[in-house]
């Protein structure tokens, strides 16, 4: 019972080092937005005491856990020598798909807590089967709206006999983020519309594009975490694609109306 009580106590600690804001009154700006998170002692304790444990269930050799550091989850595997054998069972040819998934979501139940997850909160989005390299990519799904940005989604890459090569972690905790937005669809739009987007051509010189209203199409609201030192602040957002072959998702906050962060789309 002690243990319990224990665990329980650090999960508590992993949530956010934050004050919940309550969802939007009436299109009402909510108090202490945007939404932090900080690491705590009892998450950093948690996570070291997982990869303990996860070294030991593996016969593995104590080596340094490679750790975000506001999240505290898994960054990369890149200290294990050899990866992680997660699974026991001979693997028959023309199984490896099947038996490596099966594989990686046990893996992922069962060390919930080192990867600050909880399984029924994401989604495998694909799969990919390279020679003998199999790669799963997850994202979280435990908000109200999707994620964006580079925060929320996950990487496994296993080999075709089970060993766990890389881990990529990048899920975060969930907040009480308000779910009404205070800027609405039109003024986002009129806030991107004949907005200067600068780039670079394939011989490295800026260039510049105006984009109309014409071009600009709202495409939903998003959770967007922005990595900020020692902290993660949560926003919630609208998604603005702007423009059509040279194009850009720009995103603005959904509460203050504050530009985020627009990402190019295109390659040169």
């Amino acid at each position: 019972m002690k243990c319990s009580h224990l665990i329980f106590a650090a999960l508590l600690g992993f949530a956010i080092a934050c004050t919940p804001s309550a969802q939007v009154p009436g299109g009402d700006k909510p108090k202490n937005y945007p939404l932090i998170i900080q690491a705590s002692e009892a998450r950093q304790a948690l996570a070291q005491r997982e990869w303990q444990r996860l070294l030991e269930a593996y016969n593995v050799k104590a080596v340094e856990a490679d750790l975000y550091p506001v999240i505290v989850t898994p960054r990369s595997l890149t200290h294990v020598q050899g990866g992680l054998k997660i699974t026991t069972i001979a693997i028959q040819p023309g199984t490896e798909e099947v038996t490596i998934r099966e594989a990686a979501r046990k893996f992922i139940e069962r060390w919930r807590d080192l990867l600050g997850l909880t399984p029924a909160g994401m989604s495998l989005v694909s799969a990919q089967h390279l020679g003998d390299a199999h790669r799963l990519n997850y994202k979280q799904a435990d908000y109200p709206f999707p994620l964006a940005g580079t925060f929320g989604t996950m990487t496994l890459s296993l080999s075709n006999d089970g060993r766990l090569l890389q881990l990529d972690d990048r899920f975060i905790p969930v907040v009480d983020l308000p779910i009404k937005p205070v800027i609405d669809r039109q003024a986002v739009i009129l806030r991107v519309a004949n907005r200067t987007f600068t780039y670079s051509n394939v011989a490295g010189q800026p260039q510049s594009l105006k984009i109309a209203a014409s071009d600009i199409s709202v495409q939903g609201l998003v959770v967007y975490p922005v990595e900020k030192n020692d902290k993660i602040e949560v926003h919630l957002a609208w998604e603005i694609a702007a423009g059509k072959s040279l194009a850009w998702n720009v995103y603005i906050d959904a509460i203050n109306g504050e530009d985020i962060a627009a990402v190019q789309k295109f390659n040169t």
